[in-house]
């Protein structure tokens, strides 16, 4: 930038009125904005689907303006947190936990014969640290997992293979003839 001073005192008489340029630079130091990025509310899968992975989960991801966007120096990661399991039975639903790449994907394992509601929080982190204030942090944002349940086989087994009884002896009762009954799976077996 070249500065100059210019009076009101003219130039007659050999007057001068304006100074000697001078040179000097003014820089503007960067500040990180929070990156931002947006959720749905919720994303359904049925059990036994095993391996999910969906493109574009999250959406409107930035590193925080423009400029940061336009520049693409700073790394984006997103960190996964689950939250709640409803129901909880004590075990996740989960083989391999949700995770959300730079790019908005989401990917996650079920174990077998898994379903419920999972509450997952999610953040936001870009490396344009935080000094002279910036944030490098989003805000946290909720999404559900919700993995319907599909009805499994009932399951018994019979004490024994062969019951005698003698001919007109009425009605007969037969304690623990079937045994080991299951409504299907652990999951049905702990909430119904």
């Amino acid at each position: 930038l070249n500065v100059t001073l210019k009076d009101s005192g003219g130039t007659e008489r050999g007057g001068v009125d304006t100074s000697e340029t001078q040179s000097m630079t003014i820089a503007v130091l960067p500040i990180n904005d929070i990156p931002t990025f947006e959720l749905p509310d919720a994303v359904v899968v049925e059990e036994g689907s095993s391996a999910y992975s969906q493109s574009d989960i999250a959406f409107n991801i930035s590193r925080g303006s423009w400029f940061e966007d336009a520049h693409g120096e700073q790394t984006r990661t997103f960190e996964v947190v689950v939250v709640s399991h409803t129901p909880d039975v004590g075990v996740s639903i989960f083989a391999v936990d949700p995770e959300l790449s730079a790019n908005g994907t989401l990917t996650f394992e079920l174990i077998p014969e898994g379903y419920g509601n999972v509450t997952l929080n999610v953040t936001l982190k870009d490396s344009g640290g935080t000094e002279r204030g910036g944030v490098d942090t989003s805000e946290t944002h909720s999404m559900m997992v919700i993995v319907s349940p599909l009805n499994q086989q009932p399951l018994f087994h019979l004490s024994s293979l062969r019951v005698i009884v003698a001919e007109d002896s009425g009605v007969n009762i037969i304690g623990n003839f079937a045994v080991n009954i299951s409504k299907g799976n652990f999951f049905e077996d702990f909430l119904q």
